[in-house]
């Protein structure tokens, strides 16, 4: 396909090479700066996790060692009628199964719940 002999296209190269003035006969050629997209913005996640109130300094202790650099922001409030504690650990998508393997190493009887998008 010869994008040149498309009507739109050739008038886009033209007008991107040559820049006619109408004062003169010259013509001077314009600098055109390449379009630039921005980076891929990185995922961010919110991991929760329940656990028992005993051993929430151990469960913040883990998860800032496997994957703290990370970690942008750890929640911790209590589950109503219970001794647990829920924590919301906010996280780029690529740490979040360091977390949960360090996790489900160091204390077993925690519970996963939902992985959400932010």
């Amino acid at each position: 396909m010869n994008l040149q002999a498309m009507p739109r296209v050739r008038d886009f190269f033209r007008a991107r090479d040559e820049v006619s003035t109408r004062d003169s006969n010259t013509t001077t050629h314009a600098v055109v700066a390449p379009i630039r997209r921005p980076a891929a913005a990185v995922q961010r996640v919110m991991l929760s996790i329940t656990v028992d109130a005993g051993v929430v300094a151990s469960l913040r202790r883990v998860v800032m060692s496997a994957c703290g650099e990370f970690v942008e922001i750890m929640r911790v409030k209590p589950v109503v009628r219970s001794n647990d504690m829920r924590v919301s650990i906010g996280l780029h998508s690529s740490a979040v199964s360091h977390a949960m393997d360090a996790v489900m190493r160091i204390l077993p009887r925690a519970e996963f719940g939902r992985i959400t998008s932010l």
